[in-house]
Formats: C-alpha cells, structure tokens, sequence
C-alpha cells in the first residue's frame, strides 16, 4: 500500500544515517474525491479500520483532527483530503470514530484471518470481524447500482470452536446501518438544520446490534 511503501522509504533514510525513533503518521487519508458529496455517498468505515489494522510496526501512532472545522475540510470553494477529522459539523460522529471503538474492542489472540477477516480467540469466547473494502474513484459515479456491485456474500465455517451456549453480540456497521452521511443528507430544507434534527441523527448513526443465543 501507499503507507507501507512511504514508511518503507523513510525508515530506510532514517537508518542510513543511524536514526532509530517511531514514527507518526501526520496526514493521511482514503478519500478519492474532491467534494464532501463525492466522498461522504460512499462509505468508508472498512477501508479505514484494515488501513489502521495494517499499518506496518514502524508507525507507533496516527494524527486525527478534532472535527471538520479544524481540518478546514469543509472550505466552500475545496475538500482537504490530507487529514481525517473524528467529528462532522455540530460535532456528529464520523465513521473512524467508530472505527477507533471497533479497534479498542479487539482483544485475545488472532487464530484465523485473510484479507477480510479476523477471528481472534478471548478469555470470554471469540470474536469474528468481517470487512468488505472497495477502492474506486466515486466521482466516476455514484449510482446505487454500481455502489451494489461491489457487495459480498460469504460463507465462513469456524471449527474447532468449544462447544456450549453462546451469546453472540453481531454489530453492522455499513451504508445502511450508521452511515453519517446518508442520514444527514435526508435533513435538508432552506431552514437548516435545528439542534433537534441534529440530535436525531446523531443518536440514529451508529452501528446496528443484535443479540442472541446458540449453542
């Protein structure tokens, strides 16, 4: 990837002249587009949480802005895509927010992955994350159409799981469960939105749960 390749580089001048320190990730992004509608339609939460998964071990930690406004991405006349904010405006919670959480969750011993999964083994059971990743450029188009193409249908079978009685905790996090973006879209009138509407949409953009018994 783009980072591994630039880490790989600096860590490399870094050593010819005997330095040996972590490094940060300052700026750095997945956006693709160079308008807010471009790049919020399409939903990023999986390419963000597999590119912090993977950065490579030189990296000890990555920069984020606050929200919009100090980034500045929310200029009238452009889109800063060097940076990645934690809030929208009013301070809505933007998907890496969630990610961070997802990735805090993360706990026990990795047993099984691939590319787009992970299962990890706890003191309390398991954990299975699953994340379906699409890079294309989303001012090509935007349709719903081409957007579906890129859905997956899969099928794991976990073995050697013990066997028992199981509560599974399922989150959904994609375009139609949590989306911050699509949501704040469908609240435009010539009146703005109020603190109420805001509201609305900050308590209904968050991931979807379910939870069930089996054995």
């Amino acid at each position: 990837s783009h980072i591994k390749e630039k880490t790989a580089f600096v860590t490399e001048c870094l050593r010819a002249h005997n330095i040996h320190v972590p490094l940060v990730l300052m700026r750095w992004n997945t956006l693709t587009g160079q308008t807010r509608h471009t790049n919020g339609s399409f939903f990023r939460a999986a390419l963000i949480f597999n590119t912090l998964l993977d950065l490579p071990a030189e990296v000890s930690s990555v920069a984020l802005s606050l929200n919009t406004e100090i980034l500045q991405e929310t200029l009238p006349q452009r889109i800063d895509v060097s940076g990645i904010a934690l809030f929208y405006i009013f301070n809505l919670k933007r998907p890496v927010f969630y990610v961070l959480k997802f990735l805090r969750q993360m706990q026990g011993k990795v047993i099984a992955h691939g590319t787009d999964y992970i299962v990890t083994k706890t003191q309390f059971g398991y954990q299975l994350i699953l994340t379906n990743t699409a890079v294309f450029n989303p001012s090509l188009s935007l349709q719903e159409n081409l957007i579906g193409n890129f859905k997956k249908k899969k099928k794991i079978l976990l073995q050697g799981i013990s066997p028992g009685h199981y509560q599974i905790k399922q989150y959904i996090f994609d375009q139609q469960h949590g989306a911050l973006y699509r949501l704040y879209q469908l609240f435009q009138t010539k009146y703005g939105r109020s603190t109420e509407m805001i509201d609305y949409i900050d308590r209904k953009t968050i991931p979807h749960l379910n939870v069930y018994d089996e054995f």
